[in-house]
């Protein structure tokens, strides 16, 4: 028995070097560098079944995932993962999948850009597909600004920025948890309910801090729940402010899979999809 599990052992141990020495170098824009992050292995591609297939609201679920997948493949361990954005993200799912599954992916075009695309294409239907690796090597030298905005009214001030991996889990979690499918005789979110955790958890991912007179409260150290209340009491003409703000930064992050191309002499912009088609074999 024992020989066996010393077998066992040692089997892992050389699968695990293996996965290390076959690690791939992905660019991380914050950090304007390389890290390195293992092949995905049968138990990442398990996890991200069980995760998506357990919720109703697919965006927390492929965000907590791909969280959990980051980190454990990452072998930099002087790399804070909670630390990157939403921005290093985008670069890392899509790094992931050209890596793992297929370096092609097929752009998505809005209707009016499908239609004027069709007619250029002699009426057939236009497909356009990309390198996500060629792709990703021209937006190195791309600028994204991740400036913070502070948005003030009187004694209360908002500071918004773009989430960090560990903001953005920490909120997803409390949409994801409330969009699980039932169990043990749980009784299941309406709709309603969930898009109500949607704006006020997605709102609280983009605050940095909400100072009142001289308290300020930074939202990296206060529960969600704390947080969540917090939001709640600000009034509609400053939370609009705060939504404009957070729509900037989206727009950025946007920049990562929007890809610009050209059919016949027109230019024309179509979108990688960054969700669980991604990792679809």
């Amino acid at each position: 028995m024992t020989q066996n599990q010393d077998a066992f052992n040692n089997a892992l141990s050389v699968l695990d070097s293996l996965n290390n020495e076959n690690a791939t170098e992905m660019w991380v824009p914050s950090l304007g560098k390389m890290i390195r992050l293992k092949p995905l292995t049968a138990s990442n591609q398990r996890d991200m079944i069980a995760t998506l297939a357990g919720t109703r609201y697919f965006p927390s679920a492929l965000a907590i995932t791909i969280y959990d997948v980051i980190k454990d493949t990452c072998i930099d361990k002087d790399v804070d993962i909670d630390n990157l954005n939403s921005i290093d993200k985008i670069a890392l799912v899509l790094q992931l999948r050209a890596a793992n599954i297929q370096d092609h992916v097929s752009l998505q075009l809005d209707e009016k850009t499908q239609v004027e695309c069709d007619v250029l294409n002699d009426g057939l239907p236009f497909k356009k597909s990309v390198s996500i690796k060629s792709w990703v090597k021209n937006l190195r030298t791309a600028v994204f600004d991740t400036t913070p905005e502070v948005i003030t009214s009187g004694k209360l001030s908002v500071e918004v920025g773009i989430p960090t991996f560990a903001s953005e889990y920490k909120f997803q979690q409390q949409i994801y948890n409330v969009s699980r499918s039932a169990k043990d005789g749980q009784q299941v979110a309406t709709t309603e309910q969930i898009l109500g955790h949607v704006f006020l958890n997605t709102i609280c991912q983009f605050v940095r801090k909400i100072t009142v007179d001289d308290i300020t409260i930074d939202f990296a150290d206060a529960t969600p729940q704390q947080c969540i209340q917090l939001v709640s009491k600000i009034r509609g003409d400053l939370l609009k402010q705060v939504g404009t703000a957070i729509n900037k930064f989206e727009q950025t992050t946007k920049q990562l899979s929007t890809v610009q191309f050209n059919l016949c002499k027109n230019s024309f912009s179509g979108t990688i999809a960054v969700d669980n088609s991604l990792f679809e074999q």
